[in-house]
């Protein structure tokens, strides 16, 4: 049975790899820590009682971090949501690990030309809720109270992606 010390273990293991860049995996142990305080022993014993209680735990770290904003808490649980995939997905077989390609992103000199014009031609005006077709995507613009929000979309999209696209969605901070 997996415990919780054991996501610490799979995140020295996955830097040490060059599976997680080193400041991915500190911000990584820092959501571990903030949550760990919370956890009841079942909790840090079993993965899988972490897991199905994880929302009310979230809620508890929640009431008791005033210090941090909405937005930063929900940083750590989204944080501790994709390690907690990572880890179902690599850490408990070491094939899998060795094969694990995470992707890497590259980020450009901010302001630079070449940067502006990637943006500007990645966010072209759409009216609307509108899908956008393109060979393997689908493309939609929505305009908010505040600007518009783009979501590009596979052609097909399964059950479980929605849910981990709604899991997303409800990790952003709102305010009335």
């Amino acid at each position: 049975m997996a415990k919780f010390q054991e996501l610490y273990d799979f995140i020295d293991h996955a830097t040490h790899s060059r599976k997680y860049p080193t400041n991915t995996g500190h911000g990584l142990k820092a959501a571990l820590k903030l949550f760990e305080p919370e956890l009841k022993d079942d909790e840090r014993n079993s993965l899988q009682k972490f897991k199905e209680n994880f929302d009310s735990i979230y809620q508890e770290v929640f009431r008791k971090n005033k210090n941090f904003s909405a937005g930063s808490l929900a940083t750590y649980k989204y944080r501790v949501i994709k390690l907690l995939g990572d880890y179902e997905r690599y850490g408990v077989d070491p094939t899998k690990m060795a094969n694990w390609n995470p992707k890497v992103v590259s980020r450009g000199v901010r302001g630079s030309v070449a940067t502006n014009k990637t943006v500007t031609q990645d966010v072209e005006p759409i009216r609307g809720l509108v899908p956008v077709p393109s060979a393997d995507a689908q493309r939609m613009e929505y305009p908010l109270s505040a600007g518009s929000i783009v979501i590009t979309l596979p052609k097909e999209v399964t059950a479980a992606d929605m849910k981990k696209i709604k899991t997303l969605l409800d990790l952003v901070e709102v305010k009335d």
